[in-house]
Parts: structure tokens; C-alpha cells; sequence
């Protein structure tokens, strides 16, 4: 019976650090997929214009990027949007940073997508 005693209250330091790192998970969670999220819809935005569109030219296609970046709140610069559109293929680069405010520190993450692709006209 002493020993159980001995044993009450033992635990409340491990809940309490498993606790914390739970939200301190959530809260990058909570910061990072949005931001996951908008890039990845770039990135699809970016290959379907690509697909779709291979009469349209260079500066079209610059401006379709910077709109939908635009829609998804994404700090692109006209300067970090390039394109190269030629006969045979379409090439679009964009680069930019997100910056993350976390609790103790602010995190930038930089994204980078390369779009290449053969132009098919029938």
C-alpha cells in the first residue's frame, strides 16, 4: 500500500509536456497547410495554363499567374514570375517566400516551381 503512495501524481509532468508539444504542432500545422495549400493550387493553376492555352503568349500567361496569386493571397512579384514561350514549348518559373509568424520567431519558406511544357497544336 506505501508504494502506491509513493506513485500518486507521478505522471502530470509527461501529460503536460505532451500537451504542449501538441499545440506547439498544431500551431505549425495551423500556419503551414494554408500555405501548402495555396502553392500546390499555383502549381496546378500553372500546369493547367500550360495544358490548355498553347496560342496564348508570354505576357497572357504572366498575367494569369499573378492574377490567380493574387486570389490566393501569395506574395508574388512580377519580377519572380518568368516565361519563356516559344513554337514548340511553354516555360513558366515563379519563385517566392511565405513568411510564417510563429510564436517565437518568424519562418520563411521559400517555394519554387519550374513549368515546362511541348505545345501541341492539331
Amino acid at each position: 500500500m506505501s508504494s502506491l503512495r509513493r506513485q500518486r501524481g507521478e505522471g502530470k509532468a509527461g501529460c503536460v509536456f505532451w500537451s504542449l508539444l501538441f499545440l506547439i504542432g498544431a500551431l505549425l500545422a495551423w500556419q503551414m497547410i494554408p500555405a501548402k495549400i495555396a502553392d500546390m493550387q499555383l502549381k496546378d493553376e500553372m500546369e493547367e495554363l500550360a495544358k490548355l492555352n498553347p496560342r496564348k503568349d508570354g505576357p497572357w500567361f504572366r498575367e494569369q499567374i499573378l492574377k490567380r496569386a493574387k486570389e490566393l493571397d501569395l506574395p508574388l512579384r512580377e519580377e519572380n514570375v518568368q516565361v519563356e514561350k516559344n513554337l514548340r514549348r511553354v516555360r513558366m518559373k515563379v519563385e517566392y517566400k511565405i513568411s510564417l509568424n510563429l510564436i517565437v520567431t518568424t519562418y520563411d519558406w521559400s517555394f519554387s516551381h519550374d513549368i515546362e511544357r511541348e505545345i501541341f497544336i492539331i
